[in-house]
């Protein structure tokens, strides 16, 4: 192996500092770290995301406000997802070696046989959307009921889904790992798609449902971590958060990610 990287295992968060937390990473990312940083996490409470140039009514925003979950806009592109009884990862490349030389869908690529790896541990055996997959057009605004290239299923049913952005000097992808899955829930806050609970069960699949059990938290972090460093060929030691990245998250949060201005009207 080649490097060592950084692991931050984080727990559960709001919505806003996770995202402004993955944004801050990956803008200071050139300046401290020649290796990735490999951050995992959860929402508490439970949240939707729509990607940067999503429009809010992609979904039922009075449902969600009633049912609970927190709405951000993230810092990536992609589809409108909901953050409730699953595994985030963030994953941030300094714009150095190999790290400078893969495309967009050469980094998809290589992460994702992290996860497929990591899954394998927990006696997941996932495989890769391909890069023309089927749905990968489709018009749905929703991540999980369309396949991007590269993306994790098992069968015909996804089980994660990703989205990525380059900034000046870095390379930030972040996505949702399904420990459980409750279409009821989802169904609620989909505007007019007529989505029944049989349809979406047929396309969405979870830890729990393909397992028949829900392992720990921490078990299926260590997997994960241990995937990606055999997929990257480095080590990941356990870090924590510089002083600089936390000034950095809390700005991000006041003047950005708690603004109704860019998480609503944006877009």
């Amino acid at each position: 192996m080649h490097g060592v990287g950084r692991l931050l295992r984080m727990g559960p968060g709001q919505a806003r500092f996770n995202m402004a937390l993955d944004e801050a990473l990956a803008r200071l990312a050139p300046f401290h770290h020649p290796y990735p940083t490999l951050r995992l996490y959860r929402f508490d409470p439970p949240a939707v995301s729509i990607g940067y140039f999503q429009r809010w009514d992609v979904l039922n925003l009075k449902a969600c406000f009633r049912i609970g979950l927190d709405v951000v806009r993230r810092p990536t592109g992609g589809k409108a997802v909901l953050h409730d009884r699953e595994l985030n990862y963030a994953i941030i490349f300094p714009d150095t070696g190999l790290w400078s030389k893969a495309s967009v869908l050469e980094s998809y690529q290589r992460i994702a046989m992290g996860l497929v790896l990591g899954l394998q541990a927990l006696g997941v055996e996932a495989s890769l959307a391909p890069r023309s997959a089927p749905g990968s057009a489709s018009s749905s605004p929703w991540c999980f009921l369309s396949f991007a290239p590269y993306e994790l299923r098992v069968g015909p049913k996804k089980l994660t889904g990703s989205a990525q952005r380059r900034f000046k000097g870095s390379l930030l992808q972040h996505g949702t790992l399904l420990l459980e899955f409750d279409p009821k829930r989802f169904a609620t806050i989909v505007p007019g798609d007529g989505l029944g609970d049989r349809s979406l069960g047929n396309r969405v699949t979870s830890l729990r449902e393909i397992l028949g059990r829900l392992p720990p938290v921490s078990e299926v972090e260590t997997a994960i971590a241990q995937g990606m460093a055999q997929a990257l060929g480095i080590r990941f030691d356990g870090g924590v958060l510089q002083e600089e990245e936390l000034r950095l998250t809390q700005t991000l949060v006041e003047g950005k990610y708690a603004s109704q201005g860019w998480s609503i009207e944006a877009g």
